[in-house]
């Protein structure tokens, strides 16, 4: 008898213990390959079968959310926080990203309102919180405006506040961005935008398989892409060539050192993209980082001994830590 009750009973079908579980592997690992909707069938089977279980809950939520199945997501949030199933902030974080892709600005103020006068927030999460509230804000005043006044804004990226701009192209993401690709490829080709929205835009353009010739300008550096034709950020030989070297010569000399320059050189690269150091000279870049390292753990450095041994001219060397300071210069936003 006790053997029968393991087993679960539904229109006919018997179900065998772990079969949940199995879903929910099988529906992981559809979603780790992209293949969403697939992920979603699995793990709302899941779910018949195992109604309580967070885990699968959570998993199914990421999978509506990355399918674009904003309604689904937006219920499937509201239910799991009704009953307390899952990580409270790992699922009101969800349900924030899926009201501003709704559109859903008031709510989206009004439940971070509340978890901010409640002080349910964390500590570390709560400068990003105030900034989502207010961008909110702004988005929720502006969408009564609009309708007060039965005019459609079709501007994007009016605010000149650049974490306002990263929540507004990262919003863009799932949504149609055709209306926008003029105004969004006019900000490629201003040299005075910031370099980090100008790389934001064309990764956006890149995703949404944008195949027309656009204008960049950032930096000295002025060139025509094609946004689909242009390699992946991190993914390009010099930049793949510039890293290994620098892992073989310093990892096992100062792995503290190589980590910060990684996380320089990361940074680099996402600012001047599409665009790569100049000239493509792996010695030359790796000397100019490897002095920059030294400089940033406080340490005088020999420019001619770093030249020669790296065997490139001291005046390149210098040239080269002129640009890479100035890049230092140039200060990311903070969400």
């Amino acid at each position: 008898m006790k053997k029968k009750e393991r087993l679960v009973k539904k229109e006919n079908v018997i179900y065998f213990p772990g079969l949940p579980q199995r879903l929910l592997t099988m529906g992981i690992e559809q979603l780790e390959n992209k293949n969403f909707e697939a992920s979603a069938k699995l793990l709302m089977e899941a779910k018949e079968l195992s109604p309580d279980s967070a885990e699968i809950e959570t998993a199914l939520l990421v999978a509506f959310f990355e399918m674009g199945n904003y309604l689904d997501a937006k219920s499937l949030c509201e239910d799991m926080l009704n009953r307390g199933i899952g990580e409270y902030f790992e699922i009101i974080d969800i349900y924030l990203m899926v009201l501003i892709q709704l559109k859903e600005y008031k709510i989206a103020a009004e439940t971070i309102n509340a978890l901010i006068e409640e002080k349910e927030v964390p500590h570390d999460k709560l400068e990003h919180y105030e900034k989502l509230l207010q961008f909110s804000q702004k988005r929720s005043d502006t969408e009564i405006q609009n309708l007060l006044t039965n005019q459609e804004n079709d501007k994007i990226l009016t605010s000149t506040n650049i974490q306002d701009q990263i929540l507004e192209i990262a919003g863009l993401m799932n949504v149609n961005i055709h209306p926008y690709v003029g105004e969004l490829t006019d900000r490629l080709s201003d040299s005075k935008q910031h370099p980090f929205i100008q790389t934001m835009i064309l990764n956006l353009l890149k995703e949404h398989g944008i195949e027309k010739k656009v204008l960049i300008e950032k930096f000295h550096y002025k060139n025509e892409v094609v946004p689909t034709e242009i390699p992946a950020l991190f993914e390009t030989p010099f930049y793949m060539e510039l890293m290994e070297e620098l892992q073989k010569r310093l990892e096992q000399e100062n792995p503290s050192m190589y980590e910060q320059i990684k996380t320089i050189l990361d940074k680099h690269f996402f600012l001047l993209y599409p665009f790569e150091l100049k000239p493509a000279n792996v010695k030359m870049w790796m000397a100019g980082y490897h002095t920059l390292g030294y400089e940033l753990y406080g340490e005088s450095i020999n420019i001619e001994k770093m030249s020669e041994d790296y065997q490139i001219m001291a005046a390149d060397l210098n040239n080269c830590l002129t640009f890479l300071h100035h890049l230092e210069e140039i200060s990311l936003p903070i969400l």
